[in-house]
């Protein structure tokens, strides 16, 4: 799935909204194909910004979905610095 959000210039554009995002699209895949296809790996590519993405609360919130049986692996995949 892929999906697109837009949002206020004056909205914070940091982990907490990316992990917000991520659980609004997860719950619109479960709306939309969960009938279909249930999805075990979530794989994610994001930019190398350690304000959006490749911090501790990116990797905890992923980590947090595997414990809560949402997924049975995630993955970050960041380009090399």
């Amino acid at each position: 799935m892929e999906a697109y959000f837009l949002l206020p210039s004056d909205c914070a554009k940091d982990a907490n909204m990316n992990c917000s995002l991520l659980r609004r699209m997860f719950d619109l895949f479960c709306e939309n194909f969960l009938d279909e296809y249930i999805a075990r790996n979530c794989i994610i590519s994001a930019d190398n910004t350690p304000r959006e993405s490749k911090n501790q609360w990116m990797a905890s919130y992923l980590a947090a979905c595997v414990g809560k049986s949402l997924f049975d692996s995630t993955e970050l995949h960041v380009p090399p610095d």
